[in-house]
């Protein structure tokens, strides 16, 4: 059985061709055979489509903003117009040829994903790394607690002992809903400071068997005794809510005490923290944003490392903390072939579409895409959707799995595993656009949470927007080269994806060339020559395989398998308090992968 996804992958190709003329390529000497032009293209929406409309938004009202959910728009000639702007189509582009003229990966996000995987079978990807079994068969967790200091540009941490309390002797902030720690401590109006006697807490029953640590049975804002020791209460975040008389979810939260005179510099370790703690867009999530403020203000942060001499040093924000992977994509990349981060010899897309180095324009593109203008263009209804996607992180998708090894998975803690490829979503014809999806809602309230719902006006299938490539001093093989990636080789089955939505089959597109006056043809078949000259059978190739299965709009995946699969919150039940479907763990479970996309795909007419 396949894992059931809206997008799938081009493999990776362990051979990167790098064109011998590449030193040669300059504005000012032409080639003997360089070719300058101008050709005429017609874009038609073959589904609706939408792309984000330009401007300087609120980010807190930009939603519920109409210009911000229109097409994207801009004055030609004095009138407002529809339309795709060039630097969207060539990024479309410019992905395609990168794959057909087998091309290096190289943008890529160079951070550490990272882990918290407590489901997994397999014990030495997670838990086994973060917890251990004592003599007496108690787990004990080999994390230990800190507090992060920032001094300049630096980072250390400060060990010391901890503790843990019954959420109940805290009192009434601590009910059965389920909070990130932000909210418990907002929530929380007593003072953090504390004073206790710590208790050893042998072979304490826990969830997950039986835990041995440090227990305090009573404590005090003020010292009472001389047997006290002085803390700070620590909370963490509340994964699943609280069942009262039961030990089964989270229902203790720390103190820190003891602190030491040591401090271990973690400086290096700040730009995957960073990383592990924000979005695709580096946005700190709402935990480190509220701590990183703290930080950046000379205040101290608690903190968990782990420093076993098995494993990479690591902290996190939790005691189960998310764990960096022992490799980046970028170090899997390498393992596939180290041409591909190569920056002293360019692909054929550098050298058409220029490159930069050292942050700074080193080649200009020779080719350009002018705006592309509707005149036709007509807008649909707004959708409200939520727009989202598994992260990179999520092994059984994004690391090549081998299908006869059932009972364990590849994943980026592996130096040998290989990434799935170039991500892309397949342009189906018969896929239908839902305008009024299911959108989720709070289990108790039932109100629809809006902070996670994108609104946007799409414009209908059968607009069509006109504009032009022009090209300067491109050899016949690399007109070639951008010819086939426009119209895949002339292949009148297959179409391109643009814009937002495409996993809801939003943007769907076919392109019209009009090439008066050149050769298109000759051009394309030194293209294809040349590539069969430096990748055996590189029609047949794997990678040309998926690329040209993916853009056939007649190759179809059944319904039940072209969607994400299910990560939703029934409504809870006195059986189950904490009721969640999740097919992602569900999958994982089984040790299902993601097949390639030819293998499922079926023809329709």
């Amino acid at each position: 059985m396949t894992i059931k996804s809206p997008y799938n992958f081009v493999p990776l190709s362990d051979k990167v061709v790098f064109p011998d003329w590449g030193k040669d390529v300059s504005h000012d000497i032409p080639f003997e055979d360089g070719i300058s032009g101008k050709i005429e293209l017609e874009i038609k929406l073959e589904s609706d489509a939408y792309i984000r409309n330009g401007g300087k938004w609120d980010d807190k009202t930009k939603n519920d903003n109409p210009d911000y959910q229109k097409f994207f728009t801009a004055k030609v000639n004095g009138e407002k117009k529809y339309i795709i702007p060039g630097t969207s189509f060539k990024g479309m582009i410019r992905n395609v040829l990168e794959i057909a003229s087998f091309g290096k990966m190289q943008k890529i996000n160079g951070g550490r994903y990272s882990l918290r995987d407590l489901s997994s079978k397999d014990k030495d990807l997670y838990t086994g790394r973060l917890s251990e079994r004592t003599e007496t068969k108690a787990i004990r967790s080999k994390a230990e607690a800190g507090w992060l200091v920032q001094k300049g540009e630096e980072w250390c941490i400060i060990p010391c002992d901890y503790a843990r309390v019954e959420q109940q002797k805290l009192g009434e902030y601590f009910g059965t809903r389920r909070e990130n720690a932000v909210d418990k401590y907002k929530h929380y109006k007593r003072s953090l400071d504390i004073w206790f006697e710590p208790v050893e807490a042998k072979d304490y029953q826990h969830s997950c068997g039986f835990m041995n640590y440090k227990k305090i049975v009573d404590f005090s804002e003020q010292k009472k005794n001389s047997n006290q020791v002085k803390g700070r209460l620590v909370f963490t975040g509340q994964p699943s809510p609280r069942v009262p008389g039961k030990n089964k979810r989270k229902h203790m939260e720390f103190v820190f005490y003891n602190e030491k005179k040591e401090k271990i510099d973690v400086t290096e370790l700040k730009k995957d923290f960073e990383f592990i703690h924000s979005d695709a867009n580096g946005i700190p999530n709402k935990e480190w944003e509220y701590w990183k403020t703290k930080l950046e203000n000379g205040e101290r942060v608690p903190v968990f490392f782990l420093d076993d001499e098995n494993y990479e040093f690591s902290f996190g924000l939790a005691m189960m903390f998310r764990l960096p992977y022992d490799y980046s994509v970028e170090d899997l990349i390498t393992y596939t072939n180290n041409d591909h981060l190569d920056k002293q010899r360019h692909d054929m897309a550098e050298l058409i579409f220029g490159y930069v180095e050292d942050n700074k324009p080193a080649l200009r593109g020779r080719v350009q895409f002018s705006h592309f203008v509707s005149d036709d263009a007509v807008k649909t209804e707004l959708i409200n959707v939520v727009l989202g996607s598994p992260k990179a992180s999520y092994y059984p998708n994004y690391i090549v799995q081998d299908s006869l090894n059932k009972g364990h998975y590849k994943t980026f803690m592996d130096g040998d595993a290989e990434i799935s490829g170039w991500k892309r979503y397949p342009a189906e014809k018969n896929q239908t656009i839902n305008y009024k999806p299911e959108l989720p809602k709070d289990p108790k309230t039932g109100k629809i949470n809006w902070d996670v719902v994108t609104k946007f006006i799409p414009l209908k299938a059968g607009s069509t927007f006109k504009g032009s490539l022009r090209f300067f001093n491109l050899r016949p093989v690399e007109l070639g080269a951008l010819l086939w990636a426009l119209d895949f080789g002339g292949n009148k089955n297959c179409q391109h994806k643009i814009g937002m939505g495409k996993p809801l089959g939003l943007g769907r597109i076919s392109i019209a060339l009009k090439c008066d006056g050149i050769d298109c043809k000759r051009a394309v078949d030194a293209f294809e020559k040349y590539m069969a000259e430096n990748v055996p059978d590189w029609k047949n190739s794997k990678q040309i395989k998926e690329l040209i299965a993916m853009s056939d709009v007649n190759l179809c995946l059944s319904p039940d398998l072209r969607e994400y699969p299910k990560l939703s919150k029934p409504a809870p039940t006195p059986a189950k308090p904490n009721n969640t479907e999740n097919e992602f763990v569900e999958y994982k479970k089984k040790y299902e992968r993601l097949e390639p996309y030819s293998k499922n795909a079926k023809e329709v007419k």
